[in-house]
């Protein structure tokens, strides 16, 4: 027996639901199911089974845990019944999917048995709908009247049979269907390829939203941009009990209409769900004791007129802007409407891109400024980075807003933006009480809000929880260098790829850590003509270090040419003051703990990481002696290169692939930091020559500093020197030479082309498989990538048969094993496209590991090919500078594709 059987059957025999340790306690004191290690079974054990099957187990609120009920089974499997059939449709996909969701809500209420057994002519269809939709706006009932009638027959005919059908079923019991349905409505949304996670957001987040606050009795909560309804639902599960009152707003639709069948089936009837341009009319004169809301990101909204209602006149004309084109962004407007609908005490809690929290812009900045000078922010939660993703890749937070309250100790942050959604969850009755009673947690600080406008109203939490190194040594940046720029921008027609004055890029830079240097040899970007040049040039100095602005690496590489040399926007320019800061000394600073901080702490997560040039200038750096700055270096390089010797011999026993990988990059630094290793010997041998002493094998080349223990900087010793560089010259080229060749999957040529994706998958992909025991579904607009065309064969290959040998085995219906392929309209990065390869077969055992997976296979060339796992499929990828994602559990929700994998690729 498995450990979920007999959790299975100690439910079916107990009275009523059990916590996870009572379960523990139980099976251990019946002994129905031993571990092979002899040990007893904990409560976490059995939370963490009860978790991978979610299909048999219902975990309430309280975390207690009892079976799924089975009827509700039989609702899952019609459900997707119906969505299969609708396969082949390729046109109204998102109608009929809408379509189901009604089927499934009526097949389920189903107030009159009756009308299944008349004739199915339109007439009683709109009886049907009068009937179990009455909770619906006319426009409601019309919309979904009209969908149904624009069905062709066969489609019609099938709706009709799947009510009949989903009337046949015993009805489970409210808890459960309500849970099913807010799962799979918010599954239908993000899933959707005309609608990516358009009307919902995930689960926890609306959870965790709905329940930070509580409502007076018979309060108003509302959601003006409530899509499906999931976070007002969180809001009135928490408040239930005060019997509170829901209104809803949407500008479409159809999410009016899934939203209104989501509160339906929670038990909420008196459903107000209004359809409405909540900037155009806010809601009127309702007023809100709760707003739980996501606001639209990223668009421009015209015809804006707002009011704060409750909030001191004289406000808005010390801050009021004058507006150029006479619109706002969305966000924004979204937030100062819904503050307008407060109440004197009333909360809201709001999901924003973290952009609103620092930006510059005009409407961001007067937004910050209205909620510190107006008291209505008590408190910013920063969410963990993959929140909205896939769907977006966007950094997102949550304002906490209380109109007319005071709090003593300030405004309340949290950063979690480092946690993933497990541990956010873990931690999140801790951050909530953590705000109530005022209380500092791990990752949380309080900040004064007389002290925002000083700091240009940022109100990104990492920023104010940076605590700065201490002591005489750490001084800013600036005072230590003679000139900090940034590059200029280049008009592309003035750029070429074959001669004139080098302009160069974020490639040019080197991401490992050691002495890099820029190549001005292999500089691929040239500027034609100088004289066309906007502005007059600023040419990069002999011995500068260039720095990356843009991205999650900073890059510092030193550049070491007194040719003239230009630089794009994106790469910041130091040149130290001589005398006081060596530039191989910063960077080696750069790549410090103490200083890679104080970066995360100032980069931006929105859309491309990103930080300013003068909050860069202002980071602490260890000020030393010039003499101890170049004993420093060489005792800092001599270490990196002996980890990388000690690396490079332990990967000598591992998979060819795992050492190339890794020699690739780590040994273009060894090599270059050679010259740092000849200076500091031509030094020593010159101590020599004015001493007169002889040279032994085991003295240091550099005077230790006071304090350094002999024992610990061996590597230092003349003899391990000289080894070393005899080593790293002997053995880089050739391991070079192979990592180019095998790297290419197989030591075949690397050949990318622009392919037409969506085109390319259907007509050499798919009619690979035409006789297979699958279906293939191609899904999505076209997409075009840079790309091999044989790795991108074999990538998809390799996916799609791992997924009939492994998912589909023992399943004999072609039509019920399916295989979908989607080319995602909205891009994780706008640099990269989403793709999307799932399945409906056996779900991954409870072991899998995706590491271990990408870790195993061999290739002998381009065309032969055993062992190809998991590994080779991730080198494809990442040969073309992409990315291999597992979607995880919470991800997948209630979809019947239950193996999910994602793939950017440029």
């Amino acid at each position: 027996m498995t450990l979920h059987e007999a959790i299975q059957e100690l439910l079916i025999f107990s009275e009523g639901p059990q916590s996870s340790l009572e379960i523990a306690e139980k099976i251990n004191s019946l002994q129905i199911y031993r571990r092979k290690d002899g040990q007893p079974v904990s409560a976490t054990q059995i939370a963490a089974r009860v978790n991978q099957y979610s299909q048999l187990f219902h975990i309430s609120p309280e975390g207690n845990i009892s079976l799924v009920n089975k009827d509700i089974i039989k609702f899952k499997n019609e459900y997707y019944h119906i969505l299969n059939e609708l396969r082949d449709d390729k046109s109204g996909y998102f109608e009929y999917k809408l379509l189901a969701v009604i089927a499934l809500f009526i097949g389920w209420r189903d107030n009159d048995p009756t009308l299944h057994f008349i004739t199915p002519d339109l007439d009683n269809i709109r009886k049907l709908i009068r009937t179990n939709l009455d909770f619906l706006p006319t426009n409601g009932q019309e919309e979904v009247y009209s969908l149904i009638r624009r069905a062709n027959d066969k489609r019609f005919h099938w709706f009709w049979n799947s009510l009949f059908r989903f009337g046949s079923f015993t009805k489970p019991p409210l808890r459960d269907f309500s849970k099913f349905f807010n799962d799979i409505v918010n599954e239908f949304t993000n899933a959707d390829s005309l609608h990516n996670g358009e009307y919902s957001s995930p689960q926890f987040l609306s959870t965790f939203m709905g329940s930070i606050f509580s409502v007076p009795e018979k309060g108003t909560i509302v959601d003006p941009f409530a899509g499906t309804a999931s976070s007002l639902l969180q809001a009135y599960k928490h408040n239930y009990k005060f019997l509170p009152k829901l209104i809803a707003n949407d500008i479409s639709l159809s999410a009016s209409i899934i939203g209104a069948l989501n509160i339906y089936v929670s038990g909420y009837h008196q459903v107000e769900y209004f359809v409405n341009d909540f900037f155009e009319s806010p809601l009127g004169e309702k007023s809100a004791d709760l707003v739980v809301t996501v606001p639209p990101f990223g668009l421009r909204q015209k015809k804006y007129l707002y009011e704060l209602k409750g909030v001191y006149p004289g406000l808005f004309s010390n801050y009021q802007w004058n507006s150029f084109d006479g619109s706002i962004d969305t966000t924004a407007a979204g937030i100062l409407s819904t503050v307008s609908l407060l109440k004197d005490g009333g909360k809201a809690v709001i999901v924003v891109p973290d952009g609103v929290l620092f930006s510059a812009k005009r409407d961001f900045l007067f937004l910050r400024q209205v909620l510190i000078h107006a008291n209505l922010l008590k408190g910013i939660i920063s969410l963990p980075s993959a929140t909205f993703r896939p769907y977006f890749s966007v950094s997102t937070s949550l304002l906490i807003i209380e109109k007319n309250t005071t709090r003593k100790g300030g405004i309340f942050l949290f950063d979690s933006s480092k946690l993933t959604v497990d541990a956010f969850e873990a931690k999140s009755i801790e951050i909530i009480n953590a705000y109530h009673n005022e209380l500092r947690i791990e990752s949380s600080t309080f900040v004064n809000p007389d002290e925002i406008p000083f700091k240009n109203y940022d109100l990104s939490p990492k920023r104010y929880l940076l605590e700065l190194p201490i002591g005489g040594n750490y001084v800013p940046l600036q005072s230590l260098c003679e000139i900090i720029y940034t590059g200029m921008g280049v008009n592309k027609s003035n750029i070429n790829k074959d001669h004139g004055v080098p302009y160069l890029q974020l490639g040019d830079l080197t991401e490992t850590t050691g002495l890099n240097e820029v190549d001005n040899s292999k500089a691929e970007y040239f500027i034609s003509d100088e004289e066309l040049l906007t502005k007059n040039p600023r040419y990069i100095p002999n011995k500068a270090v260039l720095i990356a602005k843009v991205g999650s690496k900073l890059k510092p590489s030193l550049y070491r040419y007194d040719g003239p040399a230009l630089c794009n926007p994106n790469i910041i320019v130091v040149k130290t003051l001589e005398g006081q800061l060596l530039p191989e000394y910063l960077i080696t600073q750069l790549q410090s703990d103490y200083v890679l901080k104080q970066i995360d702490a100032i980069r931006h997560n929105i859309g491309v990481p990103h930080f300013s040039k003068a909050d860069f200038t202002n980071i602490h750096i260890k000020a030393l002696p010039i003499e101890d700055q170049r004993n420093f270096i060489a005792s800092y390089y001599g270490k990196k290169l002996e980890e990388v010797k000690n690396t490079v011999d332990l990967q000598r026993e591992d998979d060819l692939y795992n050492i190339i990988a890794s020699l690739k990059h780590e040994l273009k630094q060894p090599v270059s930091s050679l010259g740092m290793d000849i200076s500091t010997l031509n030094d020593f041998f010159e101590r020599k020559i004015e001493s007169g002493d002889p040279l032994s094998w085991n003295e240091h080349v550099v005077p230790l500093l006071p304090g350094q223990n002999p024992d610990e900087e061996k590597h230092l010793l003349f003899r391990n020197v000289m080894n070393r560089m005899v080593s790293a010259i002997k053995d880089a080229q050739t391991t070079l030479t192979k990592a180019e060749e095998i790297l290419n999957i197989g030591g075949g040529v690397f050949a990318p082309e622009k392919i037409p994706l969506k085109q390319y998958l259907n007509q050499v992909i798919k009619p690979l498989f035409a006789n297979t025991n699958c279906t293939i579904s191609i899904q999505g607009d076209e997409r075009e990538i840079m790309a091999d065309k044989y790795q991108m064969e074999v990538l998809f290959k390799r996916l799609i048969e791992n997924a009939i040998k492994h998912g589909f085995h023992g399943r004999l219906k072609k039509a019920e094993n399916l295989i979908n392929i989607r080319i995602l309209n909205k891009s994780v990065n706008k640099d990269f496209n989403e793709i999307i390869v799932e399945n409906n077969g056996k779900e991954f055992p409870v072991e899998f590991d995706i590491a271990k997976f990408q870790m195993v296979g061999q290739t002998t060339n381009r065309h032969r090919g055993t062992g190809f796992g998991g590994f080779h499929i991730k080198r494809i990828i990442e040969s073309h500078h992409g990315e291999l994602h597992l979607a995880d559990k919470k991800e997948i929700g209630e979809s019947q594709f239950k193996v999910r994998f994602k793939i950017y690729l440029p």
